[in-house]
């Protein structure tokens, strides 16, 4: 069975389970095609977006910037293919998802409501929410005859999970970590003028984005009503291109918000192609975030001095070591 092209955001709460699990931002797996052989005797085929793969090792954070299929897939059958369904739930889920390894690249049918639900979660550090359409009625003589109100909700994810997941939404916005693609939200990272996290995904016949800022969630869907398939490319880019405009409007003469940092977690400089700590030699490097204890502790040891551009070695190695861990 072939599933080229989908890549849903309903990945992103099986990375939730996989960081329960062991998994870590700098976790390698290999892209490249692959067929995988199910326990009931059939193959499965997933493809990546345009058959592109890198065909070597990638970091979860990559995965999740570039929407790797086949990183996602093989996270589902290594987590087990009842562990998404199972923590869908935990994020608000009430749509039926069955528990086969193409569920991590978009085969149920699931609500914006949900999806938005569910990235609320992460936004506001792991606490449930009670997703409700109607905040007030207010009647003719303005007395309010109706008010949802605001209730604490019990946190139900680990903050420090949820925060690490966060930011490495933040990383699809981010060219350092552009692979054998670009990072799918390259084409509207010119528009955005604050920090946010968001994840965009693409099946035959629709069009997903959702994302949010440490204020607001958005998600936005495009597609047909009658579910035939978009085959224009620029059908696929409306709901990124909905979603930036909104976002920027609607956070108009707002302070800028960071995602506040939950105790327990460490910030360190890594390498986007070994997965291992940045060095003033790697060509570029990013922050990434871990549960204190789990950082990687070997640097990278594959770019040297005379693989830096002529610019950066206008900079002595002392200084280059300052700017790469309190620049």
């Amino acid at each position: 069975m072939q599933n080229a092209w989908q890549d849903p955001v309903l990945s992103l709460f099986l990375y939730y389970a996989a960081l329960n699990n062991g998994y870590n931002p700098t976790t390698m797996l290999s892209s490249k095609p692959t067929t995988f052989q199910l326990a009931n005797g059939n193959t499965y085929e997933p493809g990546n977006y345009n058959g592109y793969y890198a065909d070597k090792p990638i970091t979860l954070a990559q995965a999740l910037a570039l929407s790797d299929n086949i990183y996602a897939v093989k996270t589902n059958l290594y987590l087990g293919v009842d562990k998404l369904p199972e923590v869908a739930k935990k994020f608000g889920f009430t749509s039926k998802l069955p528990a086969v390894p193409s569920l991590a690249l978009g085969t149920a049918a699931v609500s914006l409501k949900e999806m938005v639900t569910g990235y609320g979660m992460l936004a506001n550090g792991g606490h449930k929410i009670t997703a409700h359409t109607i905040d007030k009625i207010v009647d003719a003589h303005g007395q309010t005859v109706y008010e949802a109100g605001f209730k604490h909700e019990k946190n139900i994810l680990d903050p420090k999970k949820a925060f690490i997941l966060t930011e490495m939404l933040t990383g699809i916005f981010d060219t350092s970590l552009n692979g054998y693609m670009s990072v799918t939200g390259s084409s509207i990272a010119n528009k955005l003028s604050r920090p946010y996290a968001a994840k965009s995904g693409t099946t035959d016949s629709d069009s997903w984005m959702i994302g949010y800022s440490p204020d607001l969630v958005t998600g936005v869907w495009t597609g047909y009503d009658d579910n035939r398939a978009m085959n224009k490319v620029k059908e696929h880019t409306f709901a990124k291109e909905i979603w930036a405009d909104f976002m920027e409007s609607a956070h108009q003469k707002k302070p800028v918000h960071d995602f506040p940092v939950p105790k327990g977690v460490v910030a360190i400089p890594i390498d986007p192609e070994t997965g291992e700590r940045a060095t003033p030699y790697c060509p570029s490097s990013r922050v990434m975030y871990f549960e204190k204890g789990t950082e990687p502790e070997d640097y990278c040891n594959i770019h040297h001095e005379r693989e830096q551009k002529p610019e950066e070695n206008e900079k002595g190695i002392f200084e280059r070591w300052f700017d790469l861990l309190f620049g």
